[in-house]
């Protein structure tokens, strides 16, 4: 298929989403006006130093703010890592607020990274949020969720406030307590953000997703105003093969409470396997245009690329095209 463009944000406050899942090593030093990045460890990920992972810096420059200064000393100021912390940072969503402000949300990791992928990992688990105008100096880290929540999608409006969704993690199939998708409520005026909240719990039990999993929820709402929320799910590659393969699936509600649900894919996940990656996709962003809607995902575990789809139809069907051109 023909390479396409990233879409540029249909407007400044829609919010992308864009992962960084694998280990990237960088230092970090804090500046005067809040946390930043060093540029002496990593140029685009020649990273020399352990106990940090950071944010990429290509995915940000399709938001407006950064794509108006392109050709300004902002860009040529910027370079990776964009933010980093101790620990391991990953699955940045970013939102652009009423106030001109990018609010980044992340999974923050705090403890032994041999225990990340275990039940013992729970309690160090983390979705935290900064703020940033230029991306070179941030507030400083607060969290928005207790231990044991991660792969925070960007925050959304809906029902007359700001929601934020992501993920109990580790989850069951991991050891740990809980499994599913998550949310919490900011209401206008207030920095507080609710207590998590499960939502879409038929997901865990759809016959394709007999991993029993649903992980990295994206929310898009369409022209009509419904929230359609896309999510992963997990099965076997094979008949006694242990290595799983990630799908994904998707569901829309009109409901203020996000307890009523209609799962498109019920029977057969929206995307799944496929010669190119034959265990399936995951982190999806989603980017709303005037004629369509296009869709970004990382396909493949072992071996992760970009690759696209795009909608015609208001958010309901979809046609994959293959890798994007990052940067054309």
């Amino acid at each position: 298929s023909t390479p396409t463009s990233l879409p540029h944000p249909a407007s400044p406050s829609h919010a992308a989403r864009a992962r960084t899942r694998r280990s990237a090593k960088v230092s970090g030093q804090k500046s005067q006006g809040g946390r930043r990045s060093s540029s002496k460890s990593c140029r685009c990920c020649s990273c020399r130093t352990s106990a940090m992972q950071h944010v990429l810096l290509p995915a940000l420059l399709s938001f407006p703010s950064l794509r108006r200064n392109s050709s300004s000393c902002a860009k040529r100021s910027l370079f990776n890592p964009v933010f980093s912390l101790p620990g391991r940072v990953r699955d940045p969503a970013v939102r652009l607020n009423e106030a001109g402000e990018a609010e980044l949300f992340f999974t923050h990791f705090r403890g032994n990274p041999a225990a990340m992928f275990t039940s013992a990992g729970a309690k160090d688990y983390y979705v935290s949020r900064v703020v940033t105008r230029d991306w070179q100096t941030f507030s400083e880290p607060s969290d928005i969720t207790p231990p044991g929540f991660a792969s925070p999608d960007a925050p959304i409006r809906w029902d007359n406030a700001t929601i934020i969704a992501f993920q109990a993690y580790p989850d069951k199939s991991l050891g740990g307590k809980s499994s599913g998708l998550f949310f919490s409520r900011r209401d206008d005026g207030s920095e507080i953000w609710s207590e998590p909240r499960p939502f879409l719990r038929e997901a865990l039990t759809l016959p394709w997703n007999t991993g029993g999993r649903a992980i990295d929820p994206t929310l898009v709402l369409d022209s009509e105003g419904r929230l359609h929320c896309f999510f992963v799910g997990s099965t076997k590659r094979q008949r006694g093969d242990r290595r799983r393969a990630n799908l994904l699936g998707q569901a829309v509600s009109t409901d203020p409470d996000l307890q009523r649900w209609e799962v498109l894919s019920r029977e057969a996940p929206l995307i799944g396997t496929s010669s190119r990656a034959p265990d399936g996709v995951e982190n999806v962003a989603v980017f709303r245009r005037r004629s369509d809607a296009v869709m970004i995902y990382s396909e493949g575990l072992k071996s992760q690329h970009l690759a696209h789809a795009v909608s015609k139809d208001d958010l309901i069907s979809w046609q994959r095209r293959g890798a994007p051109s990052v940067g054309g």
